[in-house]
Protein backbone atom coordinates (compact mmCIF):
# COMPACT_ATOMS: atom_id res chain seq x y z
CA UNK A 1 0.00 0.00 0.00
CA UNK A 2 1.12 3.55 -0.82
CA UNK A 3 0.07 6.45 1.40
CA UNK A 4 0.24 10.22 0.98
CA UNK A 5 0.42 12.33 4.15
CA UNK A 6 -0.83 15.90 3.93
CA UNK A 7 -0.16 18.59 6.54
CA UNK A 8 -0.90 22.32 6.68
CA UNK A 9 -0.48 25.15 9.16
CA UNK A 10 -1.28 28.83 8.79
CA UNK A 11 1.47 30.93 10.33
CA UNK A 12 -1.00 33.79 10.60
CA UNK A 13 -3.37 32.24 13.12
CA UNK A 14 -0.79 31.13 15.64
CA UNK A 15 -3.07 28.15 16.26
CA UNK A 16 -2.78 24.48 15.54
CA UNK A 17 -0.22 21.73 15.80
CA UNK A 18 3.10 22.23 14.07
CA UNK A 19 3.78 20.66 10.69
CA UNK A 20 6.33 18.33 12.28
CA UNK A 21 3.90 17.09 14.94
CA UNK A 22 1.15 16.47 12.38
CA UNK A 23 3.47 14.36 10.24
CA UNK A 24 4.83 12.38 13.18
CA UNK A 25 1.31 11.58 14.43
CA UNK A 26 0.36 10.40 10.95
CA UNK A 27 3.45 8.18 10.75
CA UNK A 28 2.65 6.67 14.14
CA UNK A 29 -0.91 5.98 12.97
CA UNK A 30 0.38 4.23 9.84
CA UNK A 31 2.74 2.01 11.83
CA UNK A 32 -0.12 0.94 14.08
CA UNK A 33 -2.82 0.36 11.44
CA UNK A 34 -0.96 -0.27 8.16
CA UNK A 35 2.27 -2.17 8.94
CA UNK A 36 2.64 -3.35 5.32
CA UNK A 37 2.96 0.12 3.77
CA UNK A 38 5.64 0.17 1.09
CA UNK A 39 5.65 3.88 0.22
CA UNK A 40 4.95 7.14 2.09
CA UNK A 41 5.00 10.56 0.40
CA UNK A 42 4.72 13.72 2.51
CA UNK A 43 3.17 16.97 1.27
CA UNK A 44 3.58 20.07 3.48
CA UNK A 45 1.98 23.52 3.11
CA UNK A 46 3.01 26.08 5.72
CA UNK A 47 1.64 29.61 5.74
CA UNK A 48 -1.54 28.85 3.78
CA UNK A 49 -5.14 29.30 4.89
CA UNK A 50 -7.66 26.46 4.89
CA UNK A 51 -10.14 28.73 3.12
CA UNK A 52 -9.26 27.34 -0.30
CA UNK A 53 -7.24 24.52 -1.86
CA UNK A 54 -5.04 26.89 -3.85
CA UNK A 55 -1.88 25.66 -2.12
CA UNK A 56 1.25 24.42 -3.96
CA UNK A 57 1.81 21.11 -2.18
CA UNK A 58 -1.89 20.31 -2.06
CA UNK A 59 -2.15 20.79 -5.83
CA UNK A 60 0.98 18.68 -6.32
CA UNK A 61 -0.61 15.92 -4.25
CA UNK A 62 -3.83 16.01 -6.28
CA UNK A 63 -1.83 15.74 -9.50
CA UNK A 64 -0.14 12.66 -8.02
CA UNK A 65 -3.59 11.28 -7.17
CA UNK A 66 -4.64 11.55 -10.82
CA UNK A 67 -1.59 9.48 -11.71
CA UNK A 68 -2.63 6.97 -8.99
CA UNK A 69 0.73 7.28 -7.24
CA UNK A 70 -0.83 6.42 -3.86
CA UNK A 71 -3.78 4.42 -2.49
CA UNK A 72 -4.69 6.46 0.57
CA UNK A 73 -4.57 10.08 1.61
CA UNK A 74 -3.95 10.58 5.32
CA UNK A 75 -4.15 13.78 7.38
CA UNK A 76 -4.00 14.57 11.07
CA UNK A 77 -7.23 16.56 11.22
CA UNK A 78 -10.03 17.40 8.80
CA UNK A 79 -9.54 21.17 8.76
CA UNK A 80 -5.90 20.68 7.74
CA UNK A 81 -7.28 19.80 4.30
CA UNK A 82 -9.98 22.47 3.94
CA UNK A 83 -12.53 24.54 5.83
CA UNK A 84 -14.67 25.01 2.72
CA UNK A 85 -17.50 22.52 2.26
CA UNK A 86 -17.53 22.73 -1.53
CA UNK A 87 -13.77 22.22 -1.82
CA UNK A 88 -13.89 19.33 0.61
CA UNK A 89 -16.72 17.60 -1.23
CA UNK A 90 -14.84 17.98 -4.50
CA UNK A 91 -11.73 16.51 -2.91
CA UNK A 92 -13.58 13.40 -1.76
CA UNK A 93 -15.18 13.00 -5.18
CA UNK A 94 -11.80 13.28 -6.89
CA UNK A 95 -10.23 10.73 -4.57
CA UNK A 96 -13.11 8.29 -5.08
CA UNK A 97 -12.79 8.57 -8.87
CA UNK A 98 -9.25 7.27 -8.54
CA UNK A 99 -10.16 4.64 -5.90
CA UNK A 100 -8.16 6.47 -3.24
CA UNK A 101 -9.44 6.31 0.32
CA UNK A 102 -9.24 9.16 2.80
CA UNK A 103 -8.50 8.96 6.52
CA UNK A 104 -8.45 11.68 9.15
CA UNK A 105 -6.83 10.27 12.28
CA UNK A 106 -8.15 12.89 14.71
CA UNK A 107 -11.81 12.37 13.82
CA UNK A 108 -11.33 8.68 12.90
CA UNK A 109 -13.09 9.12 9.54
CA UNK A 110 -12.98 6.43 6.93
CA UNK A 111 -14.54 7.12 3.51
CA UNK A 112 -15.15 3.44 2.81
CA UNK A 113 -18.55 3.59 4.59
CA UNK A 114 -21.59 5.87 4.00
CA UNK A 115 -21.76 6.73 7.70
CA UNK A 116 -18.10 7.68 7.67
CA UNK A 117 -18.70 10.02 4.75
CA UNK A 118 -21.76 11.54 6.42
CA UNK A 119 -19.93 12.19 9.68
CA UNK A 120 -17.02 13.67 7.78
CA UNK A 121 -19.28 16.14 6.02
CA UNK A 122 -20.87 17.13 9.32
CA UNK A 123 -17.44 18.03 10.63
CA UNK A 124 -16.65 19.95 7.46
CA UNK A 125 -19.79 22.03 8.03
CA UNK A 126 -18.58 23.01 11.47
CA UNK A 127 -15.09 23.64 10.11
CA UNK A 128 -16.54 26.15 7.69
CA UNK A 129 -18.60 27.77 10.43
CA UNK A 130 -15.41 28.09 12.46
CA UNK A 131 -13.83 29.81 9.48
CA UNK A 132 -16.29 32.67 9.97
CA UNK A 133 -14.42 33.56 13.16
CA UNK A 134 -10.91 33.26 11.75
CA UNK A 135 -10.73 36.95 10.79
CA UNK A 136 -11.43 37.89 14.41
CA UNK A 137 -8.78 35.47 15.67
CA UNK A 138 -6.27 36.82 13.18
CA UNK A 139 -6.98 40.34 14.40
CA UNK A 140 -6.51 39.28 18.01
CA UNK A 141 -3.20 37.63 17.18
CA UNK A 142 -2.08 40.67 15.22
CA UNK A 143 -2.77 42.77 18.31
CA UNK A 144 -0.71 40.39 20.40
CA UNK A 145 2.09 40.80 17.86
CA UNK A 146 1.62 44.56 18.08
CA UNK A 147 2.25 44.48 21.83
CA UNK A 148 5.75 43.17 21.07
CA UNK A 149 6.57 46.39 19.18
CA UNK A 150 6.93 44.82 15.75
CA UNK A 151 6.25 46.68 12.55
CA UNK A 152 3.26 44.86 11.07
CA UNK A 153 3.59 46.12 7.52
CA UNK A 154 2.24 48.86 5.30
CA UNK A 155 3.78 52.19 4.32
CA UNK A 156 6.44 53.13 6.92
CA UNK A 157 6.16 56.64 8.40
CA UNK A 158 8.33 59.44 7.01
CA UNK A 159 11.91 58.94 8.18
CA UNK A 160 11.79 55.15 8.20
CA UNK A 161 12.00 52.14 5.90
CA UNK A 162 11.02 48.60 6.92
CA UNK A 163 13.51 45.76 7.13
CA UNK A 164 12.87 42.02 7.38
CA UNK A 165 14.87 40.18 10.01
CA UNK A 166 15.06 36.65 11.35
CA UNK A 167 15.17 35.43 14.94
CA UNK A 168 15.00 32.18 16.89
CA UNK A 169 11.84 31.63 18.95
CA UNK A 170 11.41 29.76 22.21
CA UNK A 171 11.06 26.48 20.27
CA UNK A 172 14.43 27.14 18.59
CA UNK A 173 12.75 27.71 15.23
CA UNK A 174 13.80 30.41 12.83
CA UNK A 175 11.12 33.10 12.42
CA UNK A 176 10.81 36.31 10.44
CA UNK A 177 9.64 39.73 11.53
CA UNK A 178 9.86 43.34 10.33
CA UNK A 179 11.31 46.36 12.07
CA UNK A 180 11.73 50.01 11.16
CA UNK A 181 15.14 51.34 10.14
CA UNK A 182 16.07 55.00 9.78
CA UNK A 183 16.03 56.61 6.35
CA UNK A 184 18.61 59.35 6.98
CA UNK A 185 17.43 61.73 4.24
CA UNK A 186 13.80 61.53 5.32
CA UNK A 187 14.67 61.68 9.02
CA UNK A 188 16.52 64.94 8.49
CA UNK A 189 13.26 66.34 7.11
CA UNK A 190 11.38 65.07 10.19
CA UNK A 191 13.85 66.89 12.42
CA UNK A 192 13.34 70.06 10.37
CA UNK A 193 9.56 69.78 10.85
CA UNK A 194 9.90 69.43 14.62
CA UNK A 195 12.39 72.29 14.90
CA UNK A 196 10.34 74.60 12.67
CA UNK A 197 7.18 73.94 14.66
CA UNK A 198 8.97 74.79 17.90
CA UNK A 199 10.32 77.93 16.21
CA UNK A 200 7.14 79.11 14.46
CA UNK A 201 4.46 77.65 16.74
CA UNK A 202 2.09 77.16 13.82
CA UNK A 203 1.41 74.13 11.65
CA UNK A 204 0.30 76.34 8.78
CA UNK A 205 3.54 78.29 8.89
CA UNK A 206 5.50 75.03 8.88
CA UNK A 207 3.49 73.93 5.83
CA UNK A 208 4.31 77.20 4.06
CA UNK A 209 7.99 76.71 4.85
CA UNK A 210 7.94 73.15 3.47
CA UNK A 211 6.07 74.18 0.32
CA UNK A 212 8.43 77.07 -0.34
CA UNK A 213 11.32 74.64 -0.09
CA UNK A 214 9.44 72.18 -2.32
CA UNK A 215 9.80 69.42 0.28
CA UNK A 216 7.57 66.42 -0.35
CA UNK A 217 6.11 63.61 1.75
CA UNK A 218 6.89 59.91 1.47
CA UNK A 219 4.13 59.61 -1.12
CA UNK A 220 5.75 62.38 -3.16
CA UNK A 221 3.01 64.88 -2.28
CA UNK A 222 3.35 68.42 -1.01
CA UNK A 223 2.81 68.66 2.72
CA UNK A 224 -0.54 69.71 4.15
CA UNK A 225 -1.53 70.72 7.66
CA UNK A 226 -2.93 67.23 8.22
CA UNK A 227 0.27 65.37 7.26
CA UNK A 228 2.44 67.71 9.34
CA UNK A 229 0.12 67.31 12.34
CA UNK A 230 0.35 63.51 12.10
CA UNK A 231 4.14 63.64 12.02
CA UNK A 232 4.32 65.94 15.03
CA UNK A 233 1.93 63.80 17.11
CA UNK A 234 3.35 60.39 16.14
CA UNK A 235 5.27 58.72 19.02
CA UNK A 236 7.19 56.59 16.51
CA UNK A 237 9.89 59.31 16.57
CA UNK A 238 10.23 59.83 20.33
CA UNK A 239 12.94 58.43 22.57
CA UNK A 240 10.72 56.68 25.08
CA UNK A 241 11.02 57.26 28.81
CA UNK A 242 8.73 57.06 31.84
CA UNK A 243 7.24 60.51 31.17
CA UNK A 244 6.32 59.65 27.58
CA UNK A 245 4.75 56.33 28.59
CA UNK A 246 2.78 58.05 31.35
CA UNK A 247 1.57 60.68 28.87
CA UNK A 248 0.24 57.96 26.57
CA UNK A 249 -1.40 56.12 29.48
CA UNK A 250 -3.11 59.32 30.57
CA UNK A 251 -4.58 59.59 27.07
CA UNK A 252 -6.19 56.19 27.65
CA UNK A 253 -3.92 53.93 25.59
CA UNK A 254 -2.81 50.44 26.57
CA UNK A 255 0.98 50.83 26.91
CA UNK A 256 3.32 47.84 26.68
CA UNK A 257 7.07 47.76 27.19
CA UNK A 258 9.26 50.02 29.31
CA UNK A 259 12.57 50.17 27.48
CA UNK A 260 13.95 53.71 27.33
CA UNK A 261 15.32 55.43 24.24
CA UNK A 262 13.23 53.49 21.71
CA UNK A 263 10.41 54.67 19.46
CA UNK A 264 6.78 53.80 20.13
CA UNK A 265 4.38 52.22 17.63
CA UNK A 266 0.62 52.63 17.94
CA UNK A 267 -1.82 49.97 16.76
CA UNK A 268 -5.54 49.23 16.59
CA UNK A 269 -6.41 52.86 15.85
CA UNK A 270 -8.97 52.08 13.16
CA UNK A 271 -11.43 49.27 12.47
CA UNK A 272 -11.37 50.20 8.78
CA UNK A 273 -10.12 52.96 6.51
CA UNK A 274 -12.81 55.38 7.66
CA UNK A 275 -13.70 54.64 11.27
CA UNK A 276 -11.29 55.68 13.99
CA UNK A 277 -11.45 53.74 17.24
CA UNK A 278 -11.66 55.40 20.62
CA UNK A 279 -8.23 56.11 22.13
CA UNK A 280 -9.01 53.64 24.93
CA UNK A 281 -8.72 50.83 22.33
CA UNK A 282 -5.33 51.94 21.02
CA UNK A 283 -2.16 50.02 21.85
CA UNK A 284 1.13 51.88 22.29
CA UNK A 285 4.10 49.52 22.28
CA UNK A 286 7.79 50.30 22.75
CA UNK A 287 9.23 49.27 19.41
CA UNK A 288 12.42 47.63 18.13
CA UNK A 289 13.87 50.81 16.59
CA UNK A 290 15.64 53.58 18.49
CA UNK A 291 13.89 56.91 18.94
CA UNK A 292 15.08 60.11 17.25
CA UNK A 293 13.35 63.04 18.99
CA UNK A 294 14.27 63.68 22.64
CA UNK A 295 11.44 62.92 25.03
CA UNK A 296 11.31 66.46 26.48
CA UNK A 297 11.15 68.03 23.00
CA UNK A 298 8.43 65.60 21.85
CA UNK A 299 6.31 66.25 24.95
CA UNK A 300 6.73 70.00 24.49
CA UNK A 301 5.44 69.65 20.93
CA UNK A 302 2.43 67.68 22.18
CA UNK A 303 1.66 70.42 24.70
CA UNK A 304 1.86 73.08 21.97
CA UNK A 305 -0.39 71.04 19.67
CA UNK A 306 -2.96 70.69 22.44
CA UNK A 307 -2.97 74.42 23.19
CA UNK A 308 -3.31 75.31 19.50
CA UNK A 309 -6.12 72.77 19.15
CA UNK A 310 -8.02 74.29 22.07
CA UNK A 311 -7.49 77.72 20.52
CA UNK A 312 -9.11 76.54 17.27
CA UNK A 313 -12.01 74.51 18.65
CA UNK A 314 -14.62 76.92 17.34
CA UNK A 315 -16.01 76.60 13.82
CA UNK A 316 -13.64 77.19 10.92
CA UNK A 317 -13.60 80.96 11.34
CA UNK A 318 -10.28 81.83 9.73
CA UNK A 319 -8.25 84.81 10.94
CA UNK A 320 -9.28 87.55 8.56
CA UNK A 321 -11.06 90.62 9.92
CA UNK A 322 -12.83 91.10 6.58
CA UNK A 323 -13.12 87.85 4.64
CA UNK A 324 -16.24 86.00 5.74
CA UNK A 325 -15.24 82.94 3.70
CA UNK A 326 -11.79 82.52 5.25
CA UNK A 327 -11.53 79.04 6.71
CA UNK A 328 -14.23 77.77 4.33
CA UNK A 329 -13.07 78.37 0.78
CA UNK A 330 -10.57 76.13 -1.00
CA UNK A 331 -8.81 76.09 -4.34
CA UNK A 332 -10.62 73.98 -6.94
CA UNK A 333 -7.32 73.18 -8.70
CA UNK A 334 -5.17 71.80 -5.88
CA UNK A 335 -7.51 71.62 -2.87
CA UNK A 336 -5.41 73.99 -0.75
CA UNK A 337 -7.12 76.54 1.51
CA UNK A 338 -7.57 80.03 0.09
CA UNK A 339 -6.56 82.86 2.36
CA UNK A 340 -7.44 86.53 2.40
CA UNK A 341 -4.97 89.00 0.91
CA UNK A 342 -5.39 92.75 0.80
CA UNK A 343 -5.10 95.11 -2.12
CA UNK A 344 -5.27 98.92 -2.14
CA UNK A 345 -9.06 99.16 -2.18
CA UNK A 346 -10.36 95.66 -1.55
CA UNK A 347 -9.53 92.19 -0.25
CA UNK A 348 -9.39 89.02 -2.32
CA UNK A 349 -8.96 85.27 -1.84
CA UNK A 350 -5.78 83.54 -3.06
CA UNK A 351 -4.68 79.89 -3.07
CA UNK A 352 -2.10 79.32 -0.31
CA UNK A 353 -0.12 76.88 -2.45
CA UNK A 354 -0.07 79.37 -5.31
CA UNK A 355 1.27 82.04 -2.93
CA UNK A 356 3.87 79.94 -1.11
CA UNK A 357 5.15 78.36 -4.34
CA UNK A 358 5.02 81.66 -6.24
CA UNK A 359 2.53 80.01 -8.63
CA UNK A 360 4.96 77.27 -9.63
CA UNK A 361 2.75 74.56 -8.08
CA UNK A 362 -0.69 76.10 -8.63
CA UNK A 363 -1.84 78.92 -10.92
CA UNK A 364 -5.47 79.31 -9.82
CA UNK A 365 -6.32 83.03 -10.25
CA UNK A 366 -7.37 85.08 -7.23
CA UNK A 367 -10.97 86.18 -6.75
CA UNK A 368 -12.20 89.53 -5.49
CA UNK A 369 -13.56 89.02 -1.98
CA UNK A 370 -16.65 91.18 -2.15
CA UNK A 371 -17.77 89.50 -5.41
CA UNK A 372 -17.54 85.88 -4.31
CA UNK A 373 -18.91 86.63 -0.83
CA UNK A 374 -21.95 88.33 -2.30
CA UNK A 375 -22.50 85.47 -4.73
CA UNK A 376 -22.40 82.91 -1.90
CA UNK A 377 -24.71 84.91 0.37
CA UNK A 378 -27.19 85.58 -2.46
CA UNK A 379 -27.26 81.89 -3.34
CA UNK A 380 -28.12 80.92 0.25
CA UNK A 381 -30.69 83.71 0.61
CA UNK A 382 -32.49 82.52 -2.53
CA UNK A 383 -32.72 78.91 -1.39
CA UNK A 384 -36.02 77.59 -0.10
CA UNK A 385 -36.37 74.49 2.06
CA UNK A 386 -37.99 72.41 -0.66
CA UNK A 387 -35.11 73.03 -3.04
CA UNK A 388 -32.54 72.42 -0.32
CA UNK A 389 -34.17 69.11 0.65
CA UNK A 390 -33.96 68.05 -2.97
CA UNK A 391 -30.26 68.84 -3.03
CA UNK A 392 -29.76 66.94 0.20
CA UNK A 393 -31.43 63.91 -1.43
CA UNK A 394 -33.70 63.16 1.52
CA UNK A 395 -36.09 60.37 0.59
CA UNK A 396 -38.44 59.23 3.36
CA UNK A 397 -39.82 56.42 1.17
CA UNK A 398 -36.38 54.92 0.61
CA UNK A 399 -35.65 55.02 4.35
CA UNK A 400 -38.90 53.14 5.09
CA UNK A 401 -38.20 50.68 2.29
CA UNK A 402 -34.71 49.98 3.65
CA UNK A 403 -36.02 49.25 7.15
CA UNK A 404 -38.68 46.96 5.71
CA UNK A 405 -36.08 45.19 3.58
CA UNK A 406 -33.84 44.78 6.62
CA UNK A 407 -36.60 42.94 8.51
CA UNK A 408 -37.25 40.75 5.49
CA UNK A 409 -33.56 39.83 5.24
CA UNK A 410 -33.43 39.03 8.98
CA UNK A 411 -36.30 36.60 8.50
CA UNK A 412 -34.72 34.99 5.43
CA UNK A 413 -31.36 34.56 7.18
CA UNK A 414 -33.08 32.94 10.17
CA UNK A 415 -34.99 30.54 7.90
CA UNK A 416 -31.85 29.61 5.98
CA UNK A 417 -29.96 28.92 9.19
CA UNK A 418 -32.80 26.69 10.37
CA UNK A 419 -32.67 24.82 7.06
CA UNK A 420 -28.94 24.34 7.46
CA UNK A 421 -29.28 23.08 11.05
CA UNK A 422 -32.08 20.69 10.08
CA UNK A 423 -29.99 19.32 7.23
CA UNK A 424 -27.06 18.74 9.55
CA UNK A 425 -29.32 16.93 12.06
CA UNK A 426 -30.58 14.56 9.35
CA UNK A 427 -27.24 13.77 7.73
CA UNK A 428 -26.78 10.55 9.61
CA UNK A 429 -29.98 9.17 8.04
CA UNK A 430 -28.93 9.89 4.45
CA UNK A 431 -28.12 7.11 2.02
CA UNK A 432 -25.19 6.83 -0.37
CA UNK A 433 -26.36 9.95 -2.19
CA UNK A 434 -25.19 12.05 0.75
CA UNK A 435 -22.26 13.47 -1.20
CA UNK A 436 -24.45 14.94 -3.94
CA UNK A 437 -27.05 16.17 -1.45
CA UNK A 438 -24.41 17.95 0.60
CA UNK A 439 -22.87 19.56 -2.43
CA UNK A 440 -26.24 20.72 -3.76
CA UNK A 441 -27.90 21.68 -0.49
CA UNK A 442 -25.43 22.54 2.27
CA UNK A 443 -23.04 24.41 0.01
CA UNK A 444 -25.88 26.28 -1.68
CA UNK A 445 -27.56 27.24 1.60
CA UNK A 446 -24.27 28.40 3.11
CA UNK A 447 -23.63 30.53 0.04
CA UNK A 448 -27.16 31.97 0.22
CA UNK A 449 -26.69 32.88 3.89
CA UNK A 450 -23.48 34.74 3.07
CA UNK A 451 -25.17 36.64 0.26
CA UNK A 452 -28.10 37.58 2.51
CA UNK A 453 -25.76 38.70 5.30
CA UNK A 454 -23.78 40.79 2.84
CA UNK A 455 -26.97 42.52 1.66
CA UNK A 456 -28.10 42.97 5.28
CA UNK A 457 -24.83 44.68 6.29
CA UNK A 458 -24.90 46.90 3.21
CA UNK A 459 -28.44 48.10 3.94
CA UNK A 460 -27.67 48.53 7.64
CA UNK A 461 -24.73 50.77 6.74
CA UNK A 462 -26.99 52.71 4.39
CA UNK A 463 -29.55 53.24 7.14
CA UNK A 464 -26.88 54.42 9.59
CA UNK A 465 -25.49 56.83 7.01
CA UNK A 466 -29.01 58.08 6.30
CA UNK A 467 -29.65 58.69 10.00
CA UNK A 468 -26.47 60.75 10.21
CA UNK A 469 -27.55 62.68 7.11
CA UNK A 470 -30.95 63.39 8.67
CA UNK A 471 -29.23 64.93 11.70
CA UNK A 472 -27.12 67.12 9.42
CA UNK A 473 -30.18 68.09 7.36
CA UNK A 474 -32.06 69.24 10.48
CA UNK A 475 -29.12 71.40 11.49
CA UNK A 476 -28.83 72.89 7.99
CA UNK A 477 -32.56 73.67 7.75
CA UNK A 478 -32.56 75.44 11.10
CA UNK A 479 -29.37 77.27 10.19
CA UNK A 480 -30.95 78.39 6.90
CA UNK A 481 -33.88 79.97 8.78
CA UNK A 482 -31.52 81.74 11.16
CA UNK A 483 -29.33 82.90 8.29
CA UNK A 484 -32.17 84.47 6.33
CA UNK A 485 -33.58 86.15 9.42
CA UNK A 486 -30.45 87.55 11.06
CA UNK A 487 -27.49 87.56 8.66
CA UNK A 488 -27.99 91.06 7.21
CA UNK A 489 -28.58 92.47 10.68
CA UNK A 490 -25.25 91.22 12.03
CA UNK A 491 -22.11 93.37 12.02
CA UNK A 492 -19.80 90.95 13.84
CA UNK A 493 -17.81 89.13 11.15
CA UNK A 494 -17.12 86.14 13.45
CA UNK A 495 -20.84 85.54 13.87
CA UNK A 496 -21.32 85.74 10.10
CA UNK A 497 -18.57 83.16 9.56
CA UNK A 498 -20.14 80.94 12.19
CA UNK A 499 -23.55 81.06 10.45
CA UNK A 500 -21.98 80.26 7.07
CA UNK A 501 -20.03 77.39 8.61
CA UNK A 502 -23.27 75.79 9.88
CA UNK A 503 -24.63 75.64 6.33
CA UNK A 504 -21.65 75.17 4.03
CA UNK A 505 -19.68 71.91 4.03
CA UNK A 506 -17.32 72.64 1.12
CA UNK A 507 -16.75 75.68 -1.04
CA UNK A 508 -14.29 75.87 -3.95
CA UNK A 509 -13.24 78.54 -6.43
CA UNK A 510 -11.97 77.84 -9.95
CA UNK A 511 -10.50 81.06 -11.28
CA UNK A 512 -9.92 79.65 -14.75
CA UNK A 513 -13.61 78.98 -15.32
CA UNK A 514 -14.84 81.47 -12.70
CA UNK A 515 -17.02 78.76 -11.16
CA UNK A 516 -18.03 78.44 -7.51
CA UNK A 517 -18.92 74.97 -6.22
CA UNK A 518 -20.76 74.80 -2.92
CA UNK A 519 -21.93 71.73 -0.98
CA UNK A 520 -24.15 71.83 2.07
CA UNK A 521 -23.82 69.65 5.15
CA UNK A 522 -25.52 66.31 4.42
CA UNK A 523 -25.17 66.72 0.66
CA UNK A 524 -22.80 65.17 -1.84
CA UNK A 525 -24.16 67.21 -4.70
CA UNK A 526 -22.59 70.32 -6.16
CA UNK A 527 -24.43 73.59 -5.84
Amino acid sequence: MKIAIYSRKSVFTGKGESIENQIQLCKDYIKLHYPNVTYIKIYEDEGFSGGSTNRPKFQEMMNSAKLKEFDMMLCYRLDRVSRNIGDFANLIDDLQKHNISFVSIKEQFDTSTPMGRAMMYISSVFAQLERETIAERVKDNMLELAKSGRWLGGMPPLGFDSESMTYIDEEMKERKMSKLIVNKKEMNLVKIIYNKYLELGSINQVVSYLQEGKYKSKRDKYFTASTVSKILSNPVYVKSNVNVLEYLRNKGMLVTGDKEGYGILTYNKRDNAFNKRDVSEWIAAVAKHKGIIDADKWLLVQNMLLKNKDKNKTMRLGTSSKGILSGLIRCANCGSPMRVSYGRNHHYYACTLAITSKRSLCDNPNVKGIDIEQAVVDNIMNLDKTKLLGKLALDDASITDNKSLLKSLESKIKNKRNQLNNLIDKLADFNSDVTQILKDKINDITSEIKDLESKYNYILDDINNTNNSIKNIGIVLNALDEFKTHYNKIDDIKKKKFMLGLIIDTLTWNGNTEEIEMNFWGSKKKE
